[in-house]
């Protein structure tokens, strides 16, 4: 029995050696997280006119966000008008102000230079309706037409640019038609009585169909044409031609007048 007890102990002895080598490491304790950065409260104002208010987190050159109750908000920086933060017994310190000392924007051109352009236009008109002489039309023409240039590069306007442009094209293709007019003998019946002399010798100008511009015009302003000897149509009687292109010219420029006073 003593010989067994002795056996026992001499073998159960590396065992309990083994069972003390393997005992678990010891962990080291567990180190406490760092304690996370205090929220910044901020109030962010855009420059049309919101407002918002949340806990700062990030920014950039471009972007910013913003932790507010549904969750982070990204804000384009040229948005922001105004940032504020609000930090603990201090009260407000601004960060970012309005610029109040910046220029304020530059008016929009457009109405005066529309203004500039319909009194030029204007006298153009003035002038069909007394039917100044060629010679002062086109000079005039010339100037009109340097007017409404230059304002054109101002008005950005798309409706009031294209009609003060298409008033302008009227009056430049009645100057057109005057141009090409040629003077044309002609006899007319006399009218009163009974003339033992015959018809009379009468002097028209006519503006050639068969070339240009007086193809153009015919077609773009509905002039009916005057026919010749053969009852075919050839030509434009200047004087018909300039009353139906003044007229369309005249309802552009009263058009342009509808658009000036909006």
């Amino acid at each position: 029995m003593a010989m067994i007890i002795f056996a026992v102990l001499v073998i159960s002895a590396p065992v309990a050696g083994q069972r003390r080598s393997r005992s678990k490491p010891k962990t080291a304790p567990a180190r406490a997280d760092a304690p996370a950065p205090a929220k910044r409260p901020v109030t962010v104002t855009l420059k049309q006119g919101d407002q918002v208010e949340g806990n700062f987190l990030r920014a950039d050159t471009e972007t910013m966000e913003v932790e507010i109750q549904s969750g982070r908000l990204t804000i384009k920086m040229n948005e922001v008008a105004s940032l504020v933060f609000i930090e603990e017994g201090q009260g407000v310190m601004p960060i970012e102000e309005e610029q109040k000392d910046a220029a304020p924007p530059a008016p929009d051109p457009s109405p005066a230079a529309g203004r500039k352009a319909y009194a030029a236009l204007r006298k153009l008109a003035e002038a069909a309706n007394i039917k100044l002489p060629q010679g002062q039309y086109g000079d005039l023409l010339i100037e009109t037409k340097t007017v409404v240039d230059e304002a054109l590069t101002e008005i950005s306007d798309y409706s009031l640019k294209n009609q003060i442009a298409s008033t302008l094209e009227a009056y430049l293709d009645a100057g057109q038609a005057w141009g090409a007019a040629r003077p044309y003998e002609t006899r007319r019946q006399r009218t009163l009585g009974s003339d033992p002399w015959g018809p009379t010798r009468v002097i028209e100008q006519r503006i050639p169909i068969d070339s240009e511009p007086g193809a153009t015009l015919m077609r773009k302003y509905q002039i009916k044409p005057g026919v010749n000897r053969l009852a075919q149509p050839d030509h434009l009687e200047l004087d018909t031609a300039l009353k139906a292109i003044w007229a369309v010219a005249s309802a552009r420029l009263n058009y342009v007048a509808t658009l000036i006073r909006q």
